[in-house]
């Protein structure tokens, strides 16, 4: 029954020309995002491609990317609680576990396929004519790939699951989008403090996607390791990784 509820929420969202719509925002923000990452080290010799502008964009996200993820993941569990059409549509007696549990992973599968076409944008940046050939390397695929499973995913598994437990819990959709907003309050909030923060520890922390941590590892590197390096996994990255996760 897990299987038929999962297929369900697939074939509808796939077939929606709304989510097709939110990927191709998303390789629009990739390429704006990496653009605006780039002008902070527009006067080094980092490219507009590199492994750190990458990392630094998948660990933030972006807005685009978090208003379509909580509304993708209220609406896969919302109409069902408003419009009490579970039972038509699953002929079979389903327990209430199972069905949360295939809605939440339908809808984290979906979300992850979206973020996979943020990571498409990285890819075609350099063909898009935003700038001078010199100012691109080749295409980092084992760089986005690393950073996909390393920042997207998670992220990806920590705003599903905050926004669809809201549902469940105050039957409506506001309250996925508050619980997002929230999100999005503390990782402004880490970001604003992080320069001048005494306590830096807290503030990486504090932000729930990792991006603070991420971004001050980044500005530390030489600008050969920030145009190559894959990202080091260190203490802070997995004391983040398991506050938010758990």
């Amino acid at each position: 029954m897990l299987g038929k509820i999962i297929g369900f929420e697939l074939r509808y969202r796939f077939t929606k020309s709304m989510t097709y719509i939110f990927m191709a925002l998303m390789v629009f923000q990739a390429i704006w995002y990496a653009k605006g990452t780039y002008d902070f080290y527009i006067n080094d010799a980092t490219y507009m491609n590199a492994a750190g502008i990458i990392y630094q964009s998948m660990a933030g996200g972006g807005m685009l990317m978090i208003i379509v993820i909580a509304i993708i993941t209220g609406t896969a569990l919302f109409k069902d609680l408003e419009f009490k059409t579970a039972e038509t549509l699953y002929s079979y007696p389903v327990k209430d576990h199972t069905w949360l549990l295939g809605k939440f992973t339908a809808a984290y599968l979906v979300n992850l396929s979206i973020c996979l076409t943020y990571g498409l944008g990285f890819t075609i940046l350099q063909y898009t004519g935003i700038a001078t050939p010199d100012k691109f390397g080749p295409v980092p695929w084992g760089h986005i790939m690393y950073g996909f499973l390393v920042f997207s995913v998670p992220n990806m598994f920590i705003i599903t699951t905050i926004s669809l437990s809201l549902v469940v819990f105050f039957r409506n959709m506001a309250s996925s989008y508050l619980g997002v907003f929230i999100l999005t309050m503390l990782f402004i909030l880490a970001e604003g403090t992080r320069e001048n923060a005494t306590n830096i520890t807290l503030v990486y922390l504090l932000d729930p996607f990792g991006f603070t941590y991420t971004k001050d590892t980044i500005e530390a590197l030489p600008v050969e390791l920030k145009n190559n390096a894959y990202f080091q996994l260190t203490g802070y990255y997995w004391a983040n990784r398991i506050l938010w996760v758990g």
